[in-house]
């Protein structure tokens, strides 16, 4: 039988998302950048890694509300799930941003660190526009142009 515990804890990861070298953003290089998006869309939005994959960067598919308080993430149309059904096709995920200002300690700006949209919002203004040739979301950290892959998201 396939163990579903993860054998990493969780708390000691996003500790160490709200430090070098994963902090702070404006200095942070682009592979950390991307591991850090990719895992935070991960947990947040607990999609598969093909589902994932499938995330489109199109103005009508990745849309940020204003002041970035959250995002709406769209898959591609002709992406084909597994269970195909209804509820599942064409299914949106909406993630909320956490700790917004004004912030009032020290460790609300550290969770702060681990918002998944202020993170993906500005790898998407890093990267212009996070884009592949393909219009998916590119969260690979060595090849730009390909699609996040199980590797990455797996670390």
């Amino acid at each position: 039988m396939k163990d579903i515990v993860p054998r990493w804890r969780l708390n000691v990861v996003l500790e160490e998302l709200m430090n070098p070298p994963f902090e702070p953003l404006h200095s942070v290089w682009l592979k950390y950048l991307s591991m850090k998006v990719a895992f935070l869309l991960a947990i947040t939005s607990v999609k598969q890694v093909r589902e994932m994959q499938a995330f489109l960067v199109a103005k009508a598919c990745l849309i940020f509300a204003e002041a970035k308080v959250k995002v709406t993430l769209s898959t591609n149309p002709a992406f084909l799930l597994k269970t195909i059904s209804a509820f599942h096709m064409n299914q949106t995920v909406e993630l909320e941003a956490l700790h917004l200002p004004p912030i009032q300690s020290d460790r609300e700006w550290q969770l702060h660190t681990l918002c998944p949209v202020q993170a993906l919002a500005y790898y998407v203004d890093k990267t212009v526009m996070g884009l592949s040739p393909m219009g998916k979301l590119s969260l690979n950290r060595l090849h730009m142009n390909k699609p996040t892959s199980e590797k990455l998201t797996a670390h």
